[in-house]
């Protein structure tokens, strides 16, 4: 598919644009509560990935190296197991590191799969544990059950897109259905780790 004003996907990357409202939204509720800085840390490594996304959406996979999304994606779930499970951060960091080091040693596909290992490792900790720390709390059990239906649609659209993505409206159905779904699960993520780091912190003082 021809570029369009020189863009290499014009409609993905004119979509992520508003897409950061996400990481930017969230950023000023957590200066707002003064979040802990695993969570900060956390939610740098969020809009990092929404960066990386639209910058390789404009010029190409693979411009951003070590920093692409495959990559960025892990990192920050690394970063948000790392401060629900209140790791030490110099350790959440160097593990958070794996997927750029293995980038320069190893081939794409190696990369991929030492990426889709960690992930597959530490999703289901972050899930388990943002919906057990979230149960007593209203708001947070409903930001909860957001998050945990979007996985679904998230899925079956990434699922659906080999089928669409060579038609001519292929790029638009990526741009609409995946990034929209992608705005549902992080904006949700991201409400809900404050929730959860704004209760704590409210149980913490109460009990001081």
């Amino acid at each position: 598919r021809p570029p369009i004003f020189g863009l290499y996907n014009f409609w993905c990357t004119l979509s992520g644009l508003p897409m950061f409202l996400v990481p930017i939204i969230a950023w000023r509720a957590a200066l707002a509560q003064r979040a802990p800085p695993p969570v900060m840390l956390w939610m740098i490594a969020m809009a990092a990935m929404f960066i990386v996304g639209t910058v390789e959406h404009a010029v190409g996979p693979g411009w951003c190296g070590p920093f692409g999304v495959v990559q960025m994606v892990t990192v920050q779930n690394v970063l948000q197991a790392g401060s629900l499970a209140s790791s030490p951060m110099p350790l959440t960091v160097l593990v958070a590191g794996i997927p750029g080091m293995v980038f320069f040693f190893c081939q794409p596909a190696t990369v991929k799969l030492v990426c889709q290992v960690m992930d597959g490792l530490v999703s289901p900790y972050v899930i388990c544990a943002m919906g057990w720390r979230s149960r007593s709390d209203a708001y947070g059990r409903c930001l909860f059950a957001v998050m945990c239906a979007s996985f679904p649609i998230l899925f079956s659209s990434v699922a659906s897109e080999p089928n669409i993505c060579d038609r001519p409206y292929g790029a638009i159905f990526h741009a609409t259905a995946t990034h929209g779904s992608l705005v549902l699960l992080f904006g949700s993520v991201s409400l809900l780790r404050l929730q959860i780091a704004q209760s704590e912190s409210k149980s913490h003082g109460k009990m001081a």
